[in-house]
């Protein structure tokens, strides 16, 4: 191997550069995995936050948009045909994503639903 081109693993191992390349995608098939359950966990994150939006009308548009879209794209993620991605996700992290989904966009929801009903109130 000529040392001017060597590559390195994680671990600091001289690799060839196919070996390189499997870790790499093996790398990267893990991020992806990792952005799945970031995306449950933002989007429980905007339906709380949400719920204390309403002081500030244009945060509230925030925290909807910022939960629905992670929310969307985690359900997407956990849909068929993402096998790939998911299957390096534990059946526990799975359910946790899902619940965390649902119940942001759940909390978005009944926060806007009391915003609506304040200003129906208030006519």
């Amino acid at each position: 191997m000529n040392p001017g081109a060597a590559l390195y693993d994680t671990q600091g191992r001289a690799v060839c550069q196919t070996c390189f390349d499997k870790l790499d995608l093996v790398a990267t098939d893990h991020r992806a995995a990792a952005n799945i359950r970031r995306a449950g966990y933002v989007s429980l994150a905007g339906g709380v936050a949400s719920l204390f939006a309403p002081i500030a009308m244009g945060f509230s548009i925030v925290c909807a948009i910022l939960t629905l879209t992670s929310g969307v794209y985690a359900i997407q993620s956990l849909a068929r045909g993402n096998e790939r991605f998911t299957a390096l996700l534990t059946p526990l992290q799975r359910q946790l994503v899902w619940a965390c989904t649902i119940g942001g966009i759940a909390l978005m929801t009944l926060s806007f639903m009391g915003v609506n009903a304040l200003l129906f109130l208030r006519r």
